[in-house]
């Protein structure tokens, strides 16, 4: 069946007879396959036909912590629907050969093919990382992974290159850098779809850098900041007085703005929050005294 752009030769959750012996295809793992293009999905098909069979083998999982009796599909789904394609149409291809991986859990084997996954194509590094940021059940069993062990104090240097923070594993799986992880998803979650479509273009010479993508959303939400703050500064600030102080009258203004608004030369006493942290005064928990006064304040 034909499913969210993705072609599927049997029905999630069934049992299929695949080289030679029974297998169990389950969404978990169908849903971290990327789905084929149609280029992708024609050179993998006249691969087949050329060789007359598929040169790597069909990955299959079982897990010590189950008992299953079907060892579940995990790496072969689009050759063993292209194979079944192939034998529709008349020609002569080998039936597939299965290699049974064993991993002590599900997760594990999740992990896996979602490091197969990223390695795989010519993708580029942005692409690879969209590719796990989207599976977003993996990204949150990434999460809970990483909250479990850093309350069981595994936080070590060794423990964080093999299984860290959510980012040093998605990195891992896409191959590249924390850093890069952390402003692709900058971009993605920025939600702006002008850069998005820049970073992600089919097109390499409107693609831009991962850097410079993470560098304009700032730029974005710091000029959207800044128009909002704008904005509300409009809307409470007071007309200017440029003839005379605001006697007997509360000025609501960011401070800067405000004191353009008060006439020059106009003040004779200022009164601003006074240095709580000095002489052995606790305040907000700080005993110590700043490490600007100098002794001449007024008490």
């Amino acid at each position: 069946m034909v499913e969210d752009g993705r072609s599927r030769t049997v029905t999630e959750g069934t049992v299929v007879r695949i080289g030679g012996m029974q297998l169990r295809i389950e969404p978990t793992f169908l849903d971290l396959l990327r789905p084929l293009n149609d280029a992708e999905r024609w050179d993998l098909k006249a691969a087949l036909k050329a060789d007359g069979r598929c040169v790597s083998e069909l990955i299959a999982a079982v897990f010590r912590t189950e008992s299953l009796t079907v060892p579940v599909l995990i790496d072969g789904h689009h050759r063993t629907q292209l194979v079944a394609e192939i034998r529709a149409e008349g020609g002569l291809i080998e039936e597939p050969t299965v290699f049974i991986k064993e991993f002590d859990t599900r997760f594990d084997a999740i992990n896996y093919v979602a490091s197969l996954q990223g390695g795989r194509r010519n993708w580029e590094p942005q692409d690879r990382i969209r590719f796990v940021l989207e599976k977003t059940d993996y990204v949150q069993r990434l999460r809970a992974a990483a909250l479990l062990r850093k309350r069981s104090g595994k936080r070590q240097v060794e423990a964080q290159k093999s299984q860290g923070r959510v980012d040093v594993q998605i990195a891992m799986h896409a191959n590249v850098s924390p850093t890069t992880v952390k402003q692709v998803r900058k971009v993605l979650e920025s939600k702006n779809d002008a850069i998005i479509e820049q970073l992600f273009s089919p097109d390499p010479k409107l693609r831009i850098a991962i850097a410079e993508a993470a560098k304009r959303v700032g730029s974005a939400r710091k000029a959207a900041s800044i128009q909002a703050r704008t904005e509300r500064l409009e809307k409470v600030m007071l007309p200017p007085l440029p003839k005379r102080s605001p006697l007997d009258q509360i000025v609501c203004a960011d401070v800067i703005d405000g004191l353009r608004t008060i006439k020059s030369d106009s003040i004779q006493l200022t009164v601003t929050s006074p240095p709580y942290a000095v002489h052995g005064v606790t305040y907000d928990g700080d005993d110590g005294e700043a490490e600007w006064y100098d002794g001449d304040y007024a008490s």
